[in-house]
């Protein structure tokens, strides 16, 4: 928890029900019509595959080890739930191997898929980088590596993410009049 909790919420509940609303009004056969070579297909689907693991691993081994050994994760602290868990887990995760195979097989439901997901991706980058500092700044102790490699892990992952979401969107054909 820092300051910057209640945006966190908002900005949750904005991005689901954006999501939400913008499946709802999509019309994949525009979309299939637009779709080009250029769009990425390898590139893409290798890095939502990666993230997706990454996540997986990243917040499913502390969960699982925890289990085997009886307790509670570490950094639980006086939290009753682990809600980025929870949420990367249920959603975030399937999302991302669902996104990678149906860019492998170019569904146009993937690339529909990949634009939310990119987005996350950029904009933790900066959040991981706050959320170190708030952190920081009330007292929690990190050590270097635990610092270090979160956040250069999410700012590479960022940096990718922008890359490949630039190449999406060159690589839609202009709508024809």
């Amino acid at each position: 928890f820092n300051t910057l909790f209640l945006l966190y919420v908002i900005i949750v509940s904005a991005s689901l029900f954006a999501f939400i609303q913008a499946f709802a009004s999509v019309d994949f056969d525009i979309i299939a019509s637009r779709i080009s070579e250029r769009l990425p297909v390898r590139s893409l689907a290798i890095f939502m595959f990666a993230a997706g693991s990454v996540t997986m691993f990243a917040w499913g081994l502390p969960l699982v080890a925890a289990l085997m050994r009886g307790g509670t994760p570490e950094r639980m602290d006086h939290y009753t739930t682990m809600v980025t868990f929870a949420l990367d887990l249920a959603i975030i995760t399937p999302s991302t191997f669902l996104c990678s195979d149906l860019v492998l097989k170019k569904e146009p439901l993937g690339y529909v898929i990949s634009l939310p997901l990119l987005i996350t991706i950029i904009l933790l980058a900066p959040q991981i980088v706050l959320s170190t500092v708030f952190q920081r700044s009330a007292g929690v102790h990190f050590t270097t590596p635990e610092m270090v490699g979160p956040v250069a892990g999410f700012v590479i992952l960022g940096l990718i993410a922008f890359r490949l979401l630039i190449k999406i969107l060159r690589g839609v054909k202009a709508e024809e009049q």
